[in-house]
């Protein structure tokens, strides 16, 4: 008998163990699982919607462009003798920029010179003799075209001595010098750059979805690394009448305010067009906005609660879009964290997230 009571009196023991162990884990399990639902709690950033003003701007880039500039070339052959500029030099219309060889072109013109005074001399005494009767009216007018034409030479030839000198067509600023002393020039060869600073334009291509919001006349303002903090003025000159169908852009050109600025033809320039001003609009963070069932929706944080409210946008610019319906002034809404919650789901409002909870309430 003493035998068959020792396995019972170890059992007993084993039994009561494995309850206790059971409930323990019983109630561990509880423990973590609202310690889970506790820390998966979502977390989410918020702004306010307020009223404010809604500029609405367009902004690209452009190269600066003289709108008058030429290249000047030799209009006659020969030995560059002299340059009267350089490259940077104001010039005045008609200044002379450089001179040919013109010795060949002078004596030229002093040999049809000379023929043209032995025939205007002629052509006195065939009218005197028509007087006296004594040459036929035939040989008069015969005369008189021999002169007119041979004046027609010398006109020729003394523009070829005008020609042996380069002159700018234009008043401006020599932009780039194609030639050097002793270079000997053939008729049309590039010899100077020349560009107007006074009337500076710039080209862009703008979307055609904002033909609609720009005219001829709208002012602009443009900006360039070269001069930090300043702005100039400019004004659209023309738009194009047709829209490029590969890029959807149409051109357009500005008229730039020069008035004494320091900008020059080839600089890069950021162009900012103001397309409209709404005063007093109701603005809403961009981030805030989702789409469900293909309509705007945010996500407004009420009692730790997150409402689903769909919203009429009307314009946006930047990182604020214009809500006409769906929102009071005030409301607080998720901007951060919110791309997966649903209606009526708690979240936790945080502010300032660091990097391990943005992870974690990233959408």
């Amino acid at each position: 008998m003493k035998t068959l009571r020792k396995p019972l009196l170890l059992a007993l023991p084993l039994v009561l163990v494995s309850t206790l162990m059971l409930q323990a884990c019983g109630s561990s399990d509880a423990a973590v699982a609202e310690a889970e639902q506790e820390i998966f709690r979502p977390g989410v950033q918020v702004q306010r919607v307020a009223q404010g003003d809604l500029v609405r701007v367009l902004t690209s880039t452009a190269t600066l462009e003289a709108r008058r500039a030429a290249t000047v070339v030799s209009e006659t052959g020969g030995e560059v003798l002299s340059l009267l500029v350089e490259e940077g030099d104001h010039v005045q219309k008609g200044q002379v920029l450089a001179r040919l060889d013109a010795e060949r072109a002078r004596l030229s013109l002093a040999q049809q010179a000379a023929t043209e005074r032995r025939l205007a001399h002629e052509n006195e005494r065939q009218h005197l003799l028509q007087q006296r009767k004594m040459v036929s009216a035939e040989a008069v007018e015969r005369s008189r075209f021999d002169h007119a034409a041979q004046t027609a030479q010398v006109n020729l030839a003394r523009l070829s001595v005008t020609r042996s000198e380069i002159r700018a067509p234009f008043t401006g600023v020599i932009t780039r010098r194609h030639i050097k002393p002793g270079q000997m020039l053939t008729t049309s060869t590039p010899a100077f750059d020349l560009a107007d600073f006074s009337e500076l334009e710039a080209r862009l291509s703008i979307p055609e979805s904002a033909l609609i919001d720009v005219a001829v006349g709208q002012s602009a303002e443009l900006s360039a690394d070269a001069f930090p903090g300043r702005n100039f003025g400019a004004r659209v000159d023309r738009i194009a009448a047709v829209v490029d169908a590969k890029s959807g852009t149409a051109p357009i050109t500005l008229d730039v305010a020069e008035a004494g600025t320091p900008l020059r033809p080839g600089q890069l320039v950021r162009v900012t067009i103001t397309l409209d001003r709404i005063q007093n609009a109701l603005l809403l963070p961009r981030a805030a906005v989702l789409t469900h069932k293909q309509m705007p929706v945010v996500f407004v944080i009420a009692d730790g609660i997150a409402h689903r409210r769909p919203v009429k946008l009307g314009a946006s610019q930047g990182d604020q879009v214009q809500v006409l319906e769906g929102i009071e002034e005030g409301a607080e809404v998720a901007v951060l964290g919110h791309g997966q919650l649903s209606d009526a789901d708690p979240v936790e409002i945080v502010q300032g997230l660091n990097t391990a909870t943005r992870i974690a309430a990233a959408p």
